[in-house]
């Protein structure tokens, strides 16, 4: 898979596709203002790509020394394990990049999310009736032999 497999910024007109997978079909949307605070300093957004095809987005909500993971993907398109290793990746750049954390807030209901959350390496450090909160600090990550 990885032969063909390519992370790289995504593309605004991308958005649109990336909030139906997450939310469903997306009506009367303001597109602009949407793209507008998509771009705030604060977000950096990731297109997965599978021979050219959009198959998921990664966003990182900086939080200052914390990156907050937000990812959404096709169903189906990407094996969980390559989707894992794909994140580790990100976090070892963003480690050495001197952040001291990564986190994800997933909604209770979305299960996979989860398991996709512990598949990096990460614990859960509380909940609350909509979201369960993960982390994966620097230091379990460097201990984990990444």
């Amino acid at each position: 898979m990885s032969l063909n497999f390519a992370l790289k910024e995504l593309d605004p007109l991308d958005y649109p596709q990336v909030a139906e997978w997450e939310f469903g079909p997306q009506v009367g949307v303001d597109w602009a203002r949407y793209t507008f605070e998509m771009s705030l300093p604060k977000w950096r957004h990731y297109g997965l790509y599978l021979s050219h095809q959009l198959v998921g987005c990664v966003s990182l909500e900086k939080r200052g020394t914390t990156a907050i993971y937000h990812v959404v993907t096709a169903r189906h398109k990407l094996h969980p394990n390559f989707l894992a290793q794909t994140l580790l990746n990100i976090a070892g750049h963003l480690f050495e990049n001197g952040f001291a954390a990564v986190s994800a807030h997933i909604p209770i209901e979305k299960r996979a999310g989860a398991r996709l959350a512990l598949r990096c390496g990460m614990r859960e450090i509380g909940h609350d009736q909509k979201l369960r909160y993960f982390i994966l600090t620097k230091s379990r990550y460097l201990k984990n032999g990444r």
